[in-house]
């Protein structure tokens, strides 16, 4: 359970630390992107390096 003598009771606190939260949650979006892009590149150079025959 939660302590409540752990939570900060100044608003500028808790104005910071939302301000931090949504910067670590931006950073996973863009690193997601960058990850997606990369798996993107990866396939395209398998594709290129092994190209399906064509029947």
């Amino acid at each position: 359970m939660l302590d409540a003598a752990n939570f900060p009771d100044d608003i500028a606190a808790l104005k910071a630390m939302r301000i931090a939260a949504q910067a670590r949650e931006d950073r996973k979006y863009e690193r997601i992107e960058r990850l997606e892009k990369l798996v993107a590149a990866f396939n395209q150079a398998a594709s290129v390096a092994n190209p399906v025959p064509i029947r």
